[in-house]
């Protein structure tokens, strides 16, 4: 990483100084975590982070800045050449002087590698340290919170935290932008008609001419320079925001105790909506251009045709609230369907999560049937949205040619004449400029309206209530838990009330999936572990009291959801205290009812971010009865673990949080249940070593249902309806002989033989003093036998030997496969529903290049066979108003705007249809293939793969993939035309072109292995980033108890961070391809071509008379110029 401790860092709005190591990362209860901060040369720290035991730097901490001072790191880009930066593994856009900062060329060495021997995700750079979620989360979490406090959670804006994150760079953005419109107005009116009116005096200046044309030309480049500047300002802003906002929002999940009936969008949250913001900032600024451009287009459309022109930029400007219509309306339909796919994903989760039951009872296609049917649903709002975004991009291309249309048939009605030079410097402004500006506003629009929607959800989720700290310490320094007449509930009223229905309907979605109406309270305690009866108590314990001494073993039982696991969160803090008090001297660990295994090996499980002690570590494998099940693993304590332990029994999940729990060596211990899935001798073996002994002079809080244990507790407190209903040793319990004994005696008269087991294995009991002795034990036999090299550190474990379970995600090496597209193109209905597509943009595309042929051979019929007299001599007449056939061509000029406007209708129906279908026919299908794929493709298949293909990869199929591909075939067919008429007009034109094909080939072959490298590099660099969004909600509980929160937040930002640069790197390599075929066309051919619809005048019809000639090149090498490089 960069050293910052020379300087200050730039972050737009402030700056950034570095700390002292631990000030980033080290907890307020250090007792209450484990983090380990390594003082690092230049400031900062390194942080190990997580089960993972990787060290990573740990960014500086974001302090405002003020004054010019702030703005010091990124005013050096404008330095035009500057010096490489020495530090190799961090990209290099920090150091890239201004030529290379607006060319990409800082890229290049990633592009040309790329080429060379292709990119893995080793040879992916470091980010930038401006960009590091974690230092633009902070400054972004502040300027939210100060939005909250001015305006209070209600009324508070999420957008305007971000309009203040983002306001400088976008301003600057959109200023630059501003240049580049006015430089290419200038180029396509001013100069463009100087140069005609050079072309049509015949003893004009060569000199003037030259300069005419040597202004144009620098105009073009320089406005190629300043739009090239707009998007490296854009991306990088895009990048910023995205890594903030998802940073901020995993900081805001880990601080809560649940997230209720958010949980289910989280995941398309991390997916879908960070991508939404990111297009905003991309797009977003370059709204400014249309009404711009607009205003320009009127004052030049007057000046040169008079106020007839202002027809058809009236029929133009109708156009804009159209466009902003249609994105508001794609903007709700949107809404719509993110929440639709949040309900589709959701339970996708819940099957994968519960997909040994749904194999187990055969109800894969009762599942299949529930998801279709959300998928038929949502498939019906993606419809909506497709017609209405066609009908967008096609307005783009054909708004400016109907408009030109009305206003060339407007200005001729009225009697004026149409001369070439007026033709050619209109065509050119509303074919590109008024064209590009349409297409602008209609992504702009599109962008900003999806962005509100994630933005909005992002609230959603930043207003819920975080964990209010309400524990304090006993002033009886003998106590260690005191909970005095406390009343709790699962969460404050409005997210209980949201949760409550969001739960009722997913429940009821459950009960249809598995063709049942109801389910039983375990199931549904199962479903929804914090579920509150919302039906019967909205507080889960009532007037609760509980004392627990230093160094006592409590036992706590009662029937099910009487509130046994709900008293273990009240100690922990994770309830809404309604009333009361809690107090608690000492650090804690936590075993869940439901084992929390973490996707990882069977040690960092165990050691769970601590450092390595091999006796402790041993001693724990053999207390928590592992040592036969680590020498059944093919990989002993190195193999890994799949999510949520999918490859581990019941039992031996339960051991492995239990020995977490043992390992940690905290003083209060909170075990829920951690019995119920063991057999009796391996209970009792716990129980004995682990529990009695090893915990001995520990706190322990044991919740069970095996009531032989009870009598060795020194306290046991019976629950009943959230409130305890009995309390005091076995002994006093039994002697009342209400309630507890009873329950006692139904039990033992049950489970006679489990007391029996317990009793065998008290002789086994030395002392109390009996310790561990890891050289007579078998376990110490297995250490010395595997890992004998590992005991004598603590981080740098050999991974060699162990069995890894998750397969690796593949990455496809060289070029897509002609059998992907062939695919997809049969799931769109096959060849003859493509060839269907295909015509019916030929139609829309032809029938818009015909229009520009017929006005160009209406202006070079001229008058036709018509005379007039001049100075008393008969002269033929170039006025078109005085040719014969003027109402023959007013007419059919006039009849290309209704073919014009039905070809687009129904090239957006039929691509929608053939999209759409295909889309859907591959989610379905992939569906399918995944449900009847056995339970071994699960266990090695992570869960947050296959959610990243079911809410981004599936978005981008349902989206963006259709706007790129329709993007692509409308600006082919033009390019086509464009080089056709050409070619016909000019022959010799085919050795320029020839060139240029092979330049063009040239760099497209090397852009393409690296852009497709780096694609697929980000695709697989967010798969972990969701299955660590899902594991984070899950052992939330598991995370607080064990003050986790930094070692989780510090691996979500290394993982994020990753995927932050494979998608800057990616979006960068596509301009620099665009900013090379830009400079290419616009100084290599320059002087050879023209445009298709311009040069069809001279092929299709009579040879122009030579006054004409000279107007016409000109005009129509103009036009196509402006194609090549704004397409």
């Amino acid at each position: 990483m960069a050293d910052s401790s020379k300087e200050g860092i730039f972050v737009e709005g402030g700056g950034v100084q570095t700390c002292p190591p631990p000030r980033l990362y080290t907890p307020k209860d250090p007792a209450n975590d484990s983090v380990r901060s390594i003082p690092k040369e230049g400031g900062g720290s390194m942080v190990r982070h997580g089960p993972y035991r990787a060290y990573v730097y740990a960014p500086p901490q974001y302090t405002p800045g003020r004054g010019i001072r702030k703005y010091k790191t990124a005013l050096k880009n404008l330095i035009p050449v500057r010096k490489e930066a020495r530090q190799k593994d961090v990209i290099s856009v920090d150091s890239a002087g201004f030529l290379s900062f607006i060319s990409f060329s800082w890229m290049s060495k990633y592009i040309y590698k790329a080429y060379r021997v292709g990119l893995t995700a080793e040879d992916i750079p470091e980010v930038s340290p401006l960009d590091s979620c974690d230092l633009n989360a902070q400054r972004l979490e502040l300027l939210w919170q100060e939005e909250v406090s001015h305006k209070g959670p209600k009324r508070a804006s999420f957008g305007s935290a971000v309009w203040r994150f983002i306001r400088t760079r976008v301003i600057v953005s959109s200023i630059v932008f501003l240049l580049s419109l006015a430089l290419g107005f200038v180029s396509s009116t001013i100069f463009m008609r100087k140069l005609l009116e050079y072309a049509e005096d015949e003893n004009g200046d060569v000199m003037m001419g030259v300069t005419w044309a040597l202004c144009l030309t620098l105009a073009e480049f320089l406005r190629v320079i300043l739009f090239s500047w707009n998007w490296a300002l854009n991306y990088r802003t895009a990048i910023r925001l995205r890594s903030a906002c998802l940073a901020m929002l995993y900081r805001k999940v880990v601080r809560l105790n649940s997230l209720g009936a958010k949980s289910g969008g989280l995941i398309n949250l991390f997916s879908s909506d960070g991508q939404r913001v990111f297009d905003m900032v991309l797009f977003g600024p370059m709204i400014v251009g249309g009404p711009v451009v607009t205003v320009l287009g009127v004052f030049y459309i007057l000046w040169l045709l008079g106020p007839w022109a202002l027809l058809g930029m009236t029929t133009f400007l109708l156009f804009y609230p159209a466009q902003y219509g249609l994105s508001r309306l794609m903007g709700y339909l949107r809404g719509k369907t993110v929440t639709v796919s949040d309900q589709r994903v959701r339970l996708i989760t819940e099957i994968l999560s519960s997909i040994k039951f749904v194999k187990m009872y055969a109800w894969e296609k009762c599942f299949a049937k529930a998801i279709l049917q959300v998928r038929k649903k949502e498939h019906d709002y993606l419809q909506k949205t497709a017609y209405c975004q066609s009908l967008s991009i096609s307005m783009a291309p054909t708004v400016p040619v109907i408009s030109a249309i009305i206003t060339f048939l407007a200005h001729v009605g009225a009697g004026n004449s149409l001369t070439a030079a007026q033709a050619f410097s209109l065509v050119p402004f509303l074919s590109n400029q008024m064209k590009d500006a349409l297409s602008r506003l209609r992504q702009s629009t599109r962008s900003v309206c999806d962005a509100i929607v994630a933005l909005a959800r992002i609230k959603a989720i930043l207003l819920l209530e975080d964990i209010v700290p309400y524990i304090t310490r006993p002033i009886d320094r003998t106590q260690a838990i005191c909970i005095s007449v406390g009343t709790f509930s699962w969460d404050s009223v409005a997210v209980r009330r949201s949760s409550a229905a969001t739960e009722k309907s997913d429940v009821s979605a459950l009960g249809a999936m598995s063709g049942r109406t109801t389910a039983t309270d375990q199931e549904k305690e199962k479903l929804n572990p914090y579920e509150s009866s919302e039906h019967q108590s909205a507080n889960v314990l009532t007037n609760i009291s509980f004392q627990v001494a230093k160094g006592q073993l409590i036992g706590v039982c009662g029937q099910v959801g009487s509130g046994k696991t709900a008293l273990l969160l009240a100690a922990l803090g994770q309830l809404h205290l309604s009333s009361g008090r809690v107090m608690r001297d000492g650090s804690c660990a936590y075993v869940s009812q439901e084992p929390w295994i973490l996707n990882a090996s069977l040690r960092n499980n165990i050691l769970f971010g601590e450092s390595f002690d091999s006796k402790r570590y041993y001693e724990t494998i053999y207390r928590c009865s592992l040592s036969q099940d680590i020498n059944m693993l093919p990989g002993g304590d190195e193999t890994e673990i799949g999510e949520r332990g999918i490859n581990l029994s019941g039992g031996q999940k339960q051991r492995v949080a239990l020995a977490r729990a043992l390992y940690a060596n905290r003083d209060i211990y909170l075990l829920d249940d951690p019995l119920s899935a063991v057999d009796a001798r391996v209970g009792a073996h716990i129980f004995n070593r682990c529990i009695l002994q090893a915990l001995k002079h520990k706190t322990v809080i044991l919740v069970t249902h095996h009531v032989q244990y009870l009598k060795h507790c020194n306290q046991v407190y019976m629950m009943k309806d959230g409130r305890v209903c009995d309390h005091g040793t076995h002994e006093e319990l039994m002697d009342r002989e209400q309630d507890y004994a009873v329950m006692v005696k139904t039990h033992s008269s049950e489970t006679g033989d489990q007391s029996q087991c317990v009793l065998e294995e008290e002789h086994l009991l030395v002392g109390d003093g009996e310790s561990f002795d890891p050289g007579h034990d078998a376990a110490d036999r297995e250490k010395n036998r595997r890992v004998s090299s590992s005991s004598q550190g603590s981080e740098k474990l050999d991974p060699r030997g162990a069995e890894q379970l998750t397969v690796p995600e593949m990455i496809q090496k060289g070029s897509i496969r002609f059998d992907t597209y062939q695919r997809y193109i049969s799931a769109a209905g096959g060849y003859y529903m493509a060839l269907l597509a295909c015509l019916c943009f030929l139609l829309n595309v032809g029938s818009t290049a015909f229009s520009s042929w017929w006005l160009a051979s209406w202006i070079r019929a001229g008058g036709g066979n018509a005379t007039v007299f001049v100075n008393n001599q008969t002269m033929p007449s170039h006025n078109i108003n005085d040719n014969p056939d003027f109402p023959m061509y007013q007419l059919v000029y006039a009849v290309t705007i209704p073919v014009i406007l039905g070809t687009s209708l129904l090239r957006g129906l039929t691509f929608t249809k053939v999209t759409l279908r295909a889309s859907s026919y591959l989610h379905n299908k992939l569906f399918k293939k995944m449900m009847h794929s056995p339970m071994h493709f699960f266990e090695t298949t992570p869960t947050g793969r296959m959610q990243n293909i079911f809410s981004r990869d599936m978005d981008e199929v349902d989206v963006w993939l259709p706007i790129t591909v329709e993007s692509i075939m409308q600006n082919m067919w033009i390019i086509l035309f464009a080089i056709l008429f050409v070619c016909l007009a000019f022959p010799w034109f085919i050795i320029p072109l020839l060139v240029l094909a092979a330049i063009y080939y040239v760099i497209s072959k090397v852009f393409r292995v690296s852009v497709r490298d780096l694609k697929r590099l980000e695709n697989v660099s967010r798969s972990p980033i969701i299955s660590w969004v899902g594991t984070t909600v899950q052992g939330l509980s598991t995370i607080h108890a064990f003050g986790k929160q930094s070692d989780f937040m510090a691996r979500f930002m290394k993982m994020f961070d990753e995927n932050t640069t494979c998608l800057y790197l990616c979006c960068i390599a596509m301009r620099w391809l665009a900013v090379r075929i830009d400079t290419l066309a616009g100084d290599t051919s320059r002087q050879q071509n023209m445009s298709a619809d311009d040069v069809a005048n001279y092929y299709f019809g009579l040879h122009p008379p030579s006054e004409l000639l000279k107007p016409l090149h000109f005009g129509s090498w103009f036009c196509f110029l402006l194609q090549m490089n704004r397409l």
